[in-house]
């Protein structure tokens, strides 16, 4: 019964609804006839906001300033209202062949829908007649522009449109025009070909989500301000331009699918709160000069997209995925986040590009630079090809590591790694062709190639650090082709931490740098000399020069080369094989503070020179340098010979010791310590043959445990040298060396005893003498002392 009632009373509203709602057809024959006069009207009547309007045959309706007018629905099919004042609509309105030019006026309180078919304009030419009406205003629950609709807003209006959606089909059109600002408080749809042009100093705000569908465009010309509140997203061939100083934000997601396009030109500004995204086959271009895209969240584009930027910058703060055809020209290129390229095709010339987080080339992604500089502030991972071409790219921090077979092909190009760590796995390589690579300030771990093709250089500065673990530094890609065209110059550390590491250029141990790292390939160690460390290891270098302060180490290691050593300065030494002759120029060939042996397969040739110096340490009978040279010793400079102070300075060697010495081999070499007229002979150098000359340079000192060192001659009893056709000895007589220039007579220590005995026996005399001349003295004053006494009392009696 209680649904049965409700029904009733619905129905009896309805009744009473429908008996007070009149259709009107508007028959005033005239121009501007007034809304509000019902002799406008069939029935005659005032339209009220139960009424149906029907408007049509040419008709003109004025709805004046100040004007207050209502109706439930409009229908506009051949005829033009003019709105100045304000209308309410509390149903919907049609317009099909007919049009509605509002200046400052209202349409309010729609409840369902405007459908626009034909011409819909607003305009504020007359604002100052109407200063208190200056704001246009139309609230609908949908705005509806199609059929070749247009909706104009001329210049310097404001419009609010309150609406769900503003809904634009079948190629209608919406034009803002000069200094108008634009309000749509709702979402924004457009289908089959529609367009919307906003235009010159406009300013245009969305408040709800905008989709462009079927070929439907958003042009954007001359200073204009669009702010979109929600996410854009272009479908099916749609297209936003922006021309001339455009700024445009959108606080929520761009998105553009099928065959869509977004194209900027001309010193525009994009700026994305939410995520880019460029899917399917869309495209994105930037051709404007000094344009700004900046994307504050992700961004993604497909591997069948393009994205192109010219003469502009491209700023993303989240994280990048960059799939097909890339392209920037003239430009930056900022990336803040993790960013991958995968599947992609990346061009760029006469730009920067800068990776302020990881950066990784993927697998099937193919990048070429130009003419441009590139800046790797953290992570950067190579799966794929990286190609330049007089470009230069630093490498400012993080872990650069090539994998996977990837390459790096340099062209007149420069590679500075200023910090972090560079790791070429196997089977990746750098090419150079006409470039530089230079490691100022870190270190670099190779397991695959490095090749120098035609005038290219490398340079390892004081503060870099390279451990060649496999692979090798080669000329070309044919690694039979050796040249020395081609150097390495090395001013900071260089370790060889593999076997049959190979070196087919010119190696220039250069000595300018500081150094702040060490041997043994451990980055730690001496901090002042530049490094070459052969540890435990083989090398093949085709030429090498030590220069200046450098060190060549061999760590038990073996270094071979085509061409002869050239020791110019610094100093080379350790333990160890070298397959090649020597040529000593200038520098030290051994350790000042360490025993040294060295199996030369070649010769050594050492010149005159003051500055050229062979350094042998003797520091025991059974530990001392060797050097040994399988062909000729050519020996013209200065050899020093060093002899620890405590085995000179020890009178009764035991004999054991001597005998034990006699029989084993000096350290790791093949010459010996003897016994030869009770003198220990040391061979130090053995050789196939010699110059009638070498060897004439020989100088002696002493150092002790503390470092000091003491020069004395040579050729004594004690201690001589001692030059046959295959070896060079020094022969050490320990019973005569005793203080030589400090020439003093050694007392025997019973000597010594009697000595401080005999001191002992007369200091005890003279203190004897001493204490009884004073106690004479003491007696003889008493005695006075008493007679002087007994004469007084005499002479009182």
């Amino acid at each position: 019964m209680k649904k049965i009632f409700l029904f009733i009373i619905f129905l009896i509203i309805l009744i009473i609804k429908f008996s007070n709602c009149d259709r009107l057809v508007f028959v005033g024959e005239s121009k501007n006839q007034l809304f509000l006069n019902k002799t406008n009207w069939n029935p005659e009547k005032v339209p009220t906001k139960d009424d149906s309007l029907f408007l049509s045959n040419g008709g003109n309706i004025l709805i004046d300033y100040d004007d207050i007018c209502y109706s439930e629905y409009i229908s506009i099919n051949d005829g033009i209202i003019y709105l100045y004042g304000q209308y309410s609509i509390f149903n919907s309105m049609d317009l099909n062949k007919g049009s509605i030019f509002i200046e400052n006026g209202a349409i309010l309180n729609v409840e369902n829908s405007i459908n626009v078919r034909n011409h819909f304009e607003i305009t504020n030419k007359l604002q100052i007649l109407s200063p208190n009406l200056k704001n246009t205003t139309i609230s609908t629950n949908n705005f509806i522009i199609g059929d070749i609709g247009v909706l104009n807003i001329y210049e310097k209006s404001e419009v609010f449109l309150n609406c769900y959606n503003l809904e634009i089909n079948n190629n209608g059109l919406v034009n803002v025009e000069n200094n108008s600002k634009f309000n749509l408080n709702g979402g924004l749809i457009m289908k089959d070909k529609s367009e919307i042009i906003f235009n010159n100093n406009s300013n245009i705000e969305i408040n709800g989500d905008t989709k462009l569908m079927n070929q439907s465009q958003i042009k954007i010309e001359n200073k204009v301000e669009l702010l979109i509140f929600e996410s854009l997203n272009l479908n099916d061939d749609s297209k936003l331009s922006l021309f001339d100083n455009i700024e445009m934000t959108i606080y929520d997601d761009l998105i553009l699918n099928g065959n869509s396009e977004i194209l900027v030109n001309n010193k525009s500004e994009m700026s994305f709160y939410g995520d880019l995204k460029i899917n399917d086959n869309s495209k994105m271009v930037i051709n404007g000069m000094e344009s700004v895209i900046n994307i504050v969240n992700d961004f993604y584009c497909s591997k069948y997209s393009e994205l192109k930027i010219k003469k502009s910058s491209f700023n993303s703060w989240g994280n990048s995925e960059f799939n097909g055809k890339i392209e920037f020209i003239s430009c930056d290129f900022n990336l803040h986040q993790f960013t991958t390229l995968n599947n992609s095709e990346i061009f760029g010339i006469d730009s920067v590009f800068k990776s302020h987080s990881s950066l990784i080339i993927n697998n099937n992604t193919s990048m070429k630079i130009e003419n441009s500089i590139i800046y790797s502030y953290d992570d950067l991972i190579i799966n794929g090809e990286f190609v330049t071409n007089s470009t230069t790219v630093y490498i400012e921090g993080g872990n650069s590591i090539l994998q996977n077979s990837s390459k790096i092909n340099l062209k007149h190009s420069i590679f500075i790694i200023n910090k972090g760590n560079l790791i070429i796995d196997p089977n990746s390589l750098i090419n150079l062709e006409n470039s530089k690579f230079i490691l100022d300030n870190g270190i670099v771990k190779t397991l695959g190639n490095l090749y120098l093709n035609n005038n290219s250089s490398f340079e390892i500065n004081k503060n870099g650090i390279y451990n060649l673990s496999s692979g090798g530094i080669y000329y070309t890609n044919d690694i039979n082709i050796k040249t020395n065209n081609i150097s390495l110059k090395n001013d900071g550390i260089f370790n060889i931490d593999n076997d049959n590491v190979e070196i087919n250029i010119s190696f220039i141990n250069n000595g300018g740098g500081g150094g702040n790292g060490g041997g043994g390939g451990n980055g730690n160690g001496n901090n002042s000399k530049t490094q070459l460390n052969i540890n435990n290891h083989t090398i093949y270098i085709y030429e090498f020069r030590n220069e200046n302060g450098s060190e060549l180490n061999l760590n038990g290691g073996t270094l071979s080369s085509d061409n002869s050593i050239l020791l110019n300065g610094g100093s080379i030494k350790g333990n160890g094989n070298i397959n090649s002759t020597i040529i000593q120029n200038s520098g030290e060939f051994g350790s000042s503070i360490s025993v040294n042996n060295f199996n030369i397969i070649g010769d050594f040739i050492q010149s005159n020179d003051s500055s050229s110096k062979i350094i042998i340490i003797i520091d025991s009978f059974y530990s001392f340098s060797t050097i040994n040279i399988s062909k000729l010793a050519d020996i013209n400079g200065i050899i020093i010979i060093k002899i620890n102070e405590n085995l000179l300075n020890i009178k009764n060697n035991s004999e054991s010791s001597l005998s034990s010495s006699s029989s084993s081999s000096s350290s790791s070499s093949s010459s010996s310590s003897s016994k030869s007229n009770e003198k220990t002979v040391l061979e130090l150098f053995n050789y196939d043959s010699k110059t009638s000359n070498s060897f004439s340079k020989i100088k002696f000192a002493t150092y002790d445990s503390k470092g000091n060192e003491k020069e004395f001659e040579g050729g004594s009893s004690c201690v001589d040298s001692k030059v046959s056709s295959t070896s060079f000895s020094v022969l050490i007589d320990v019973n005569d060396c005793f203080p030589h220039d400090n020439k003093v007579n050694s007392l025997s220590v019973g000597a010594i005893v009697g000595i401080v005995i005999g001191c002992a026996i007369i200091a005890i005399i003279i203190m004897s003498i001493i204490h009884y001349r004073e106690r004479a003295r003491f007696l003889g004053m008493l005695a006075k002392a008493r007679l002087s006494k007994i004469s007084k009392k005499l002479s009182r009696k």
